[in-house]
C-alpha cells in the first residue's frame, strides 16, 4: 500500500514539474494582458510544427492555468511534496526494522548452542577407570562458543527441590550448603560439534554418585559477543545418565 502512495506521489510531484515547465515555456509565446486579467494574447509571428499544433490546445489550457494560478500551484506542489517526504521517512523506518529484524534472525540461527551432561568416563594415566565420571559439553549451534563460567554439583533426589530450575535452585539457594560448585578457571572455547567433548575441569567419582542428581549449568558467550546460558539436571546411573524432566527444554537462553 505505501509503495503504491509513494509512487503516486512521485507522478504527482513529476506533473507539477512538468506543468511548471510548459508554463515557462509558454510564457515565450504569451503575454498576459494588464487590461484583461486570466486573458493572454499570442504573438502573431510564432508558428510551429504540426505536432506542436496538433497539442497545442493542451499546452495552452496548462500554461494559462499555471501562470494564472502560480499560488495554487506552489500550494498543491509544496502538499505532494511534504506527503511524500512523511511516507518515505515511514518507509524508512519500516526498512530500518526490518533490517534489525533480519539481523537478529542471522544470530539466532547462527549462534551457538551449547549443551551440558554426561558424565563420560576417560582414561585416567592411560587407564581406563569407570569410577571418574567427566562433564561433557556439545555445541549444536553454527559457530564456536565460549565458556565464561560454569556451575555444577552432586545432590541426592530428596535435596533437589520438586519442580525447580536449576538456575533458580542455584540463585535463590534452595540446595544444601556447599553443593554447588564453581569452576575456578573455566574458560573453554567450543567449536560446533554433535559429538561431546570432555569439559576436564568437572570430574567426579561415579560409584559414590549412583542414582543421585548430576545438574549444572554453563554460561557462555557467541561470536556476537552475547551472554546465554544452558543447564542440565541429571541421575546418574552405571550405563548412561537419565535426564529429569525439563532438564534441558526449561532453563535456558
Amino acid at each position: 500500500m505505501k509503495r503504491h502512495i509513494l509512487i503516486f506521489l512521485r507522478f504527482g510531484i513529476a506533473f507539477l514539474l512538468i506543468a511548471d515547465l510548459i508554463g515557462a515555456l509558454f510564457i515565450q509565446y504569451y503575454e498576459i494582458d494588464p487590461y484583461h486579467p486570466g486573458t493572454h494574447n499570442q504573438y502573431p509571428d510564432y508558428q510551429g510544427p504540426i505536432t506542436t499544433q496538433i497539442i497545442w490546445p493542451f499546452l495552452k489550457t496548462i500554461g494559462c492555468f499555471v501562470l494564472d494560478n502560480p499560488e495554487l500551484i506552489t500550494a498543491i506542489a509544496t502538499a505532494f511534496i511534504a506527503a511524500y517526504t512523511i511516507i518515505l521517512a515511514r518507509a524508512t523506518k519500516a526498512l530500518t526494522s526490518l533490517a534489525r529484524q533480519q539481523e537478529r534472525t542471522s544470530r539466532t540461527h547462527e549462534r551457538a548452542y551449547m549443551i551440558g551432561g554426561g558424565p563420560a568416563r576417560l582414561p585416567s594415566d592411560g587407564v581406563i577407570t569407570t569410577d571418574l565420571g567427566v562433564m561433557t559439553i556439545e555445541n549444536w549451534g553454527k559457530t564456536p562458543g565460549f565458556v565464561t563460567k560454569v556451575q555444577w554439583g552432586i545432590c541426592s533426589t530428596k535435596d533437589f527441590p520438586n519442580n525447580t530450575s536449576v538456575s533458580k535452585a542455584i540463585d535463590d539457594n534452595l540446595l544444601p550448603e556447599g553443593t554447588v560448585q564453581n569452576v575456578p578457571f573455566a574458560e573453554q572455547v567450543y567449536p560446533p560439534s554433535s559429538v561431546a567433548l570432555p569439559y576436564r575441569m568437572v570430574s567426579f567419582d561415579l560409584t559414590n554418585s549412583l542414582a543421585k542428581i548430576f545438574f549444572g549449568r554453563i554460561i557462555y558467550r557467541d561470536v556476537f559477543k552475547d551472554l546465554h546460558h544452558s543447564t542440565f539436571k541429571l541421575i546418574v546411573t552405571n550405563n548412561v545418565s537419565v535426564p529429569l524432566e525439563g532438564s534441558y527444554s526449561e532453563d535456558w537462553s
